[in-house]
């Protein structure tokens, strides 16, 4: 059986009501497919990423 593994999002955007609902419509449908983690700015979302360099994707606007 394939093993499968939920995909690992950094959203990096200032406004936290759009961060929300990028959240809200990765999850719409099968909510256990992404793991989303939000960071409000590009030195915030570089200090994550050199903690934990393990994303799938990186969204930013």
């Amino acid at each position: 059986m394939e093993e499968h593994h939920a995909t690992k999002v950094l959203l990096v955007e200032d406004n936290p009501d759009f961060a929300k609902l990028v959240d809200l419509f990765l999850k719409k449908h099968e909510p256990e497919q992404f793991i989303v983690t939000w960071k409000g700015n590009g030195q915030e979302a570089l200090a994550e990423i050199t903690r934990n360099p393990s994303y799938d994707v990186i969204l930013m606007d």
